[in-house]
């Protein structure tokens, strides 16, 4: 109540570079000084998944790539939040249209193990593709 609200979305960290997530948290404390919801943890995009029977694809998505085993059609505009990796975007940047993505069954099996699923933000897929099959 009375204070003002920092939109900390400001800059793009790896949380897996323990350098990276130092220099986030320095300069955060200098952009917003005074701030108080400038949290001990990295608030990225980024989550860990793991390596299934199928990794999702951007170019699977924008070819429309039919799986037999397709267990969802996933619709969502393609929110990079300001950053690509993969190479075909050099070629054509994603806009925010809404896209539909087939995620196959074996996108949420982890390669090499038994009797594990995985969903949610945890599922084989690029990085790029992942803001279209999370949805």
């Amino acid at each position: 109540p009375g204070t003002n609200y920092a939109n900390t979305d400001h800059t793009f960290v790896d949380d897996g570079d323990l350098i990276n997530v130092t220099q986030s948290h320095v300069s955060s404390k200098a952009k917003f000084k005074g701030s108080f919801d400038l949290g001990q943890l990295i608030d990225t995009r980024e989550r860990r998944r793991i390596v299934g029977d199928y990794t999702v694809r951007p170019e699977d998505i924008y070819s429309m790539r039919e799986f037999s085993d397709t267990i969802v059609q996933a619709k969502s505009n393609f929110d990079t939040h300001g950053f690509i990796l993969h190479p075909m975007f050099l070629l054509q940047a994603p806009n925010h249209d809404c896209v539909t993505a087939n995620v196959p069954y074996r996108a949420l099996l982890p390669k090499g193990l038994e009797n594990i699923l995985v969903t949610g933000l945890g599922i084989s897929a690029h990085r790029d593709a992942m803001p279209l099959c999370w949805g």
